[in-house]
């Protein structure tokens, strides 16, 4: 800050730091009898492409929840030290979703899960309103969504976190755990898109046609604080049918 008409000042000392990351390849493969292609329905090739694609996908998801950095993506359930050595997150507290009269202990369970993430691995505070996705296995994504769901006066039920936390399904996530990140805090790297391809003299021998696919990719979280886990103990308790006064 300065006066008006004053001159500039306040140089702003840019830090620049090189990140050294190398890819992996992602990979799998069909082998379809060529009598079913030939003599079966004509979409079983289309059938197997898709079948692959979705191999890839779900591969693409377990190495950037669930890998472990060998020869995989670092996920973001892992931890890792200053060797290098790599190890899976300890839960850092439990989350209820407990009914209350004002929401307060969604609120203040929350908070803490927001709180904890608005502090990077140096200590350093950074924004993350607004920034937090929650990522669950979908058994307990049923059980969250019913602990948050409100049904408004005009009759719709409505589903909502408080500080705008986004929630989503993933069978990487163990039952009974949470997973919360910071968009923008973990580096996932794709070269290109995935190579899908066809060779038809490959099994010649076994009459079969070989159906691959490859995709050069690789993630890391950007510090260990990228990420934290919370366990889940979500119950609920049914309405007791003892008469009044009982």
């Amino acid at each position: 800050w300065g006066p008006l008409f004053g001159g500039i000042s306040g140089q702003v000392n840019a830090a620049f730091t090189e990140e050294s990351i190398g890819q992996l390849k992602l990979t799998a493969f069909a082998a379809i009898p060529n009598d079913m292609l030939e003599l079966g329905p004509v979409w079983v090739e289309q059938y197997v492409r898709t079948l692959l694609v979705e191999s890839y996908s779900i591969g693409l998801e377990y190495g950037f929840i669930n890998g472990n950095g060998n020869n995989q993506p670092i996920g973001l359930l892992k931890n890792v030290a200053e060797n290098g050595a790599i190890s899976d997150k300890t839960a850092s507290g439990t989350l209820t979703f407990a009914p209350s009269q004002y929401g307060e202990i969604v609120a203040g369970e929350l908070y803490n899960v927001v709180k904890e993430l608005s502090v990077d691995a140096d200590g350093e505070s950074r924004k993350v309103l607004n920034k937090v996705v929650m990522v669950v296995n979908p058994i307990d994504a049923i059980g969250v969504q019913a602990r948050n769901t409100i049904q408004t006066a005009n009759g719709q039920w409505v589903m909502a976190l408080p500080y705008n936390i986004q929630v989503v399904e993933s069978e990487e996530v163990p039952v009974g755990k949470a997973l919360f990140f910071v968009k923008g805090q973990y580096t996932a790297v794709i070269a290109g898109g995935y190579k899908l391809k066809k060779f038809d003299q490959t099994l010649a021998i076994e009459d079969a046609t070989l159906y691959t696919i490859k995709q050069f990719a690789n993630g890391k979280p950007k510090d260990n604080k990228a990420a934290v886990v919370y366990n889940l103990d979500i119950k609920f308790t049914a309405p007791s049918t003892e008469p009044a006064g009982a």
